[in-house]
């Protein structure tokens, strides 16, 4: 499918030619100001070069997706906030 990227099954994605890791973190509509906050605080505090983060709602629960270049601050965020890896 044209404009949409692949992802394969280790949760990295292919922009171009660079492999992003993908993190998935799960919230409540109520949570979701606080964790996006928390999240921007984390990503300030790490120097982190955010690629892009997404969301996607599904009745109470919001889902973000944050996309990472490196493989260690991925992983660092993943187990601060709890997440998974994406696929």
């Amino acid at each position: 499918m044209v404009g949409r990227p692949a992802y394969n099954r280790l949760g990295k994605h292919f922009l171009g030619r660079l492999p992003m890791r993908v993190i998935e973190v799960m919230a409540t509509r109520a949570a979701f100001g606080d964790l996006m906050a928390d999240m921007r605080q984390w990503l300030d505090r790490n120097e982190c070069p955010l690629v892009r983060c997404e969301t996607e709602r599904g009745g109470i629960r919001i889902l973000v997706k944050v996309h990472f270049e490196d493989n260690a601050l991925a992983e660092r965020f993943r187990q601060a906030f709890r997440g998974s890896y994406a696929g």
